[in-house]
């Protein structure tokens, strides 16, 4: 069974917190869906407080080693052929993490590029930091 990680952006701070990672700062939720984030005053902040969004991992490692995580951007490399796609949740009717711009294959993104082999993936960014990587994402193609 995998452990199921998150990470969260700040905007007001501008900085992304990783849970459960020592080198960086913590956050942690409660039962009621609330959360604490580390400051000067210990400050409580609802997750239903605009500017600040919660990603979980999508349980993959990109080609280098590092943890995938819903808004982040991949470089999708098939036999070098590159192209760009954020991590997104397809919701109730695609329960599934998948690409936007979806991937031309069979099944669903990340199954294909798991079991296939033939293609590699690398984090460039996410959404939130790297909002200038957003444009080099086709807007013609159906988003979630």
């Amino acid at each position: 069974m995998r452990k199921i990680k998150f990470r969260a952006w700040d905007d007001f701070n501008k900085e992304m917190y990783l849970y459960d990672n020592p080198i960086t700062h913590t956050f942690w939720i409660d039962f009621h869906g609330h959360l604490f984030r580390p400051s000067g005053i210990r400050e409580f902040v609802s997750l239903d407080d605009k500017g600040f969004f919660l990603m979980q991992s999508i349980g993959l490692k990109d080609s280098k080693g590092h943890e995938v995580f819903e808004g982040d951007i991949l470089e999708i490399d098939s036999d070098g052929e590159k192209s760009i796609h954020k991590v997104v949740w397809g919701g109730k009717d695609y329960p599934a993490w998948d690409l936007y711009p979806f991937l031309d294959c069979e099944s669903n993104c990340f199954s294909e590029i798991e079991c296939s082999g033939y293609y590699k993936m690398k984090v460039i960014g996410n959404i939130y930091e790297n909002k200038d990587l957003l444009n080099k994402i086709p807007q013609d193609q159906k988003q979630f």
